[in-house]
């Protein structure tokens, strides 16, 4: 049996260490047209020989690709030109140590002087001393997660920007980790021999004004991400934090993608069972296609160990969604998206709890129950709490409402085998198992739950989770898959059966051809998209009861493909 088990860790392991991104160096090719030709352009071989003077030489290229932009701003030629030279003034100054740590930096000699001063409109780049800056173009990406490339067409160089801030400081700002990825665009202006460097972060700006005329901000939006995953490789502690959550308690985490913008919806993305946030890759890869939802979404992950029972993982998240409300307490209300057991810790921000799984539980009052301070405290943050005020939209992908069978087969058993819960849930565990009880005061559960225990159907927190509703002024959808049988309602995703991810009541309920993957699917991120922008929708009334009856959704586990009402 440990043979067994050995070997089928082996496999998930293996199986969680694909490729979901890489991000390789390339030669940028030159501009095809415009005026300079490719000839008179620095070689690589210059380049290497005298960087300062490749680097003076591509200033000037750029000052004149700018002058001529101001006279004839529809030129297409000269923009290429510009853009490249942009980009490879970007990759000289940092090789060569002149990107302006404080005050100007003198380049080249005679008539090709230049001084070059730097700035950003994004706090965390505005300091040039913790900043790296690399040319997108001078970089390739692939992987699982990187099928196509996101681009916005425009002027200035996409660029990638690496800088570190301390830990304490990203977990403030709700950063997702020291060391930072982030996709901007480098912008030039020239005032004679004045050079002004700046960095711009697109997803805040879509134009920006060169040489005096008004220009769509080019953008690469999938460089950023894909580094990160490259770089960081998340994906490689789904497993881990599964089986050891107390080891990774400190990254149970909300952050940002992006810059807080109070003005932008956002997007809160939770992901699933020995998973991590770059699960949603793709779907953020893909919605970053649609200019709409840049301009009026920003976008959010939870990232807990998945090990934890998830009621613990959501009174986790709501802790985080506090903590989020004081440092940001005018921002706009969330739309959640929950993918798997994800999406059960979604549900539970939606739901009053009221005393309903405390007396499932306990069949008395918290005052009644002899336990320890602290015990009775995690307990009742767990089961006793409200809807959360700041969310008004919940989709559910791939959702196990009512359990999945996975849980209770070879498989959960093995699972349930491996997880080493906290010291605090054990203990908690030992000490409230001569309270518990189960609905008829009959047996004792002899454990403190896991994950996987929370996700078996005949989990007593399953079970009367589903007696409780959803709050009524929050509307929510419902994305499953079928593995493209087109067998609903006796349909699965091969994890979650139809039966446990249906839902009553949901404004809208795609069935797409994926399995459990199902965000990760183009129906089912187009679905998303198509969410999103009916929640931006001012003559849509999202008022709970009043909006779900517009809907003839079908009896509880029958009905296939049920469209949004119009």
């Amino acid at each position: 049996m440990k043979w067994f088990i050995s070997v089928s860790v082996a496999a998930i392991l293996f199986s969680s260490c694909a490729q979901l991104s890489t991000v390789k160096n390339v030669k940028p090719a030159p501009p095809s047209i415009g005026t300079v030709s490719p000839a008179s352009l620095p070689t690589e071989r210059d380049q290497r020989a005298n960087p300062e003077a490749a680097l003076s030489r591509y200033l000037a290229i750029a000052a004149k690709a700018w002058a001529d932009l101001g006279r004839d701003p529809s030129n297409g030629g000269t923009l290429q030109i510009y853009n490249y030279s942009v980009g490879r003034v970007v990759s000289l100054v940092q090789e060569t140590g002149k990107l302006p740590r404080a005050g100007a930096a003198i380049i080249g000699t005679g008539p090709n002087t230049y001084k070059l001063t730097y700035g950003s409109d994004i706090q965390f780049v505005a300091d040039p001393r913790n900043v790296h800056l690399i040319s997108a173009d001078e970089m390739a990406i692939a992987g699982k997660n990187y099928s196509s490339r996101v681009r916005r067409a425009g002027i200035g160089a996409p660029v990638l920007v690496q800088t570190d801030a301390p830990v304490e400081r990203a977990r403030e700002q709700f950063l997702s980790s020291g060391r930072l990825y982030y996709g901007m665009t480098a912008v030039m202006d020239f005032q004679g021999a004045q050079v002004r460097l700046l960095i711009k972060d697109p997803l805040a700006s879509d134009r920006v004004v060169v040489a005096g005329h008004d220009f769509p901000l080019a953008a690469d939006f999938s460089i950023g991400p894909a580094a990160v995953l490259a770089k960081n490789r998340p994906q490689r502690l789904g497993f881990i934090r599964m089986i050891r959550p107390a080891r990774y308690a400190d990254t149970a985490l909300l952050a940002r993608l992006q810059p807080y913008d109070p003005n932008k919806i956002p997007v809160l993305m939770t992901h699933g069972l020995q998973d991590s946030p770059a699960t949603w890759a793709p779907l953020i890869n893909q919605l970053r296609t649609d200019p709409e939802i840049n301009k009026r979404y920003q976008f959010w992950v939870y990232s807990y160990p998945s090990g934890y029972p998830f009621p613990y993982s959501a009174m986790l998240l709501r802790e985080e969604l506090d903590r989020i409300a004081k440092t940001y307490p005018h921002h706009k209300k969330i739309v959640l998206i929950g993918h798997s057991m994800g999406g059960l810790v979604s549900r539970l921000m939606v739901t009053d709890s009221g005393m309903t799984f405390w007396d499932c539980y306990f069949g008395k009052p918290p005052d009644q129950v002899p336990l320890d301070a602290k015990d009775k405290q995690l307990l009742e943050s767990a089961l006793i709490f409200q809807h959360r005020p700041d969310v008004s939209r919940v989709i559910f992908f791939s959702t196990p409402h009512r359990g999945a069978g996975l849980a209770t087969n070879w498989i959960g058993r093995i699972g349930i085998a491996l997880i080493r819960l906290p010291e605090n849930m054990l203990s908690v565990g030992v000490t409230a198992t001569k309270f518990l009880i189960t609905p008829g005061n009959s047996a004792r559960k002899p454990h403190f739950p896991t994950s996987i225990d929370t996700l078996s159907p005949y989990n007593p927190f399953v079970k009367t989770m589903n007696t409780l509703p959803i709050a009524d002024h929050i509307p929510y959808h419902s994305v499953i898959g079928d593995r493209g049988r087109g067998d609903t309602p006796n349909s699965s995703d091969g994890v979650v059966p139809y039966w446990s991810s249906h839902l009553e009541g949901a404004q809208s309920e795609r069935i797409v051809p994926s399995g459990h993957s199902s965000h990760q699917n183009k129906e089912g991120m187009e679905e998303a998209d198509r969410i999103l922008r009916l929640n931006l929708s001012a003559s849509y009334v999202s008022t709970g009861k009043a909006a779900r009856r517009n809907l003839t959704l079908p009896a509880f586990g029958r009905g296939g493909l049920v469209r949004a009402a119009q």
